[in-house]
């Protein structure tokens, strides 16, 4: 899935987001701003995600008068491998109403 990322800005400003090759612009709303990268059109560049790793995000808000931000950035980081599959390390099951099954699998998967 391609993310979607956004931030805060000065309301009606115009924010200018770089990320895999590829700048884009929107404008601020009620002092938030979004993109989602499998619909925006880059105004330049084209987008080339690391597909399995980090990206750099940064972006600018420019207000009306035209004063323009320091750069925000953050890592936008894309996991496409699978888990280890998860351990069972409970004792052998028996005839019980209520076994006690343990485990272990990678740290914040869901099992």
């Amino acid at each position: 899935a391609t993310p979607i990322i956004g931030g805060t800005a000065e309301t009606g400003s115009t924010v200018t987001v770089t990320v895999g090759g590829a700048t884009y612009t929107t404008t601020a709303t009620n002092g938030t701003w979004s993109l989602n990268l499998a619909t925006a059109t880059p105004t330049s560049g084209s987008l080339s995600l690391n597909a399995n790793g980090t990206n750099t995000v940064s972006a600018t808000a420019t207000d009306a008068a035209g004063n323009t931000s320091s750069a925000g950035t953050q890592t936008l980081t894309i996991d496409t491998t699978a888990p280890n599959a998860p351990a069972v390390t409970s004792a052998a099951l028996s005839n019980s109403a209520t076994p006690i099954i343990g485990g272990t699998a990678e740290a914040d998967s869901t099992v």
